[in-house]
């Protein structure tokens, strides 16, 4: 599997929640009239940049592709259709964007990926003991990417997971905490597609929310805890929807 990864940030003059909006109309549309090889897309709102020291707050977008092959065509049905309008407003908004191309090398993709860890291998060392390494800290509920012909600014590893992990401090790994704010759809088989996404944690305060704990969800399946959903008057802080209480599911 591949993982199209574009980082942007909202132009200060465009309005934020207009942004989002927008973010999560596109994902929807795009997960709507998936093509096939698309697996599912996501985007992030992430404290910091993986490269940079002062990069301030920004959008991580992730679009999962089965190979190389569908990324022409999902460039083709990103501006076709009933997507062109979303994608053309945040395109308008977009104060700068900038891309790469990662490959799982192992794990789960669609699961909880809000934490991540983005490092490189070091000069003196051999992919061998990294593996070893990184085979040793992860579970497997995280995902390992690896970035494709030095295409993107990012670094050249990441993991991404529900929590960090453990890793020796010479892989110097930055650590990047993210709440996702659009997409989720999964279009894959084994995945939840047709059924109610369960996402695990509240989007506001990262608090645990197992499948039959006390929840509130909005249209696009945006999840809180119930005292983030109470601060919120029950309006999702991202689309503007009601926010619902979500039906327990036992297995």
């Amino acid at each position: 599997m591949l993982a199209y990864v574009f980082w942007h940030e909202r132009r200060a003059d465009a309005d934020d929640a207009a942004y989002r909006a927008d973010l999560a109309e596109f994902h929807r549309r795009l997960s709507a009239t998936a093509p096939p090889g698309f697996a599912g897309s996501r985007t992030f709102a992430v404290e910091t940049l993986p490269w940079r020291e002062d990069g301030g707050a920004v959008f991580e977008d992730w679009y999962l592709l089965s190979g190389s092959g569908e990324l022409d065509r999902l460039d083709e049905i990103a501006v076709s259709g009933d997507r062109s309008a979303p994608h053309d407003r945040l395109a308008g908004a977009v104060a700068w964007g900038s891309g790469g191309l990662y490959r799982l090398r192992t794990g789960a993709p669609l699961g909880d990926q809000t934490a991540a860890q983005w490092f490189a291998k070091p000069a003196a060392m051999r992919y061998a003991e990294l593996d070893a390494i990184v085979a040793a800290a992860v579970s497997p509920e995280h995902a390992v990417w690896q970035r494709q012909m030095v295409l993107g600014p990012g670094p050249e590893f990441c993991i991404a997971g529900p929590r960090t992990v453990t890793l020796p401090a010479k892989l110097a790994a930055r650590a990047v905490r993210r709440r996702i704010v659009a997409g989720g759809e999964q279009q894959v088989a084994g995945t939840t597609a047709g059924r109610l996404l369960m996402r695990e944690h509240c989007l506001a305060c990262a608090a645990a929310l197992p499948w039959d704990a006390d929840a509130l969800i909005c249209s696009f399946e945006c999840t809180y805890c119930t005292s983030c959903a109470g601060a919120m008057k029950n309006v999702c802080r991202d689309c503007g929807g009601e926010l619902v209480r979500r039906p327990r599911r036992v297995r």
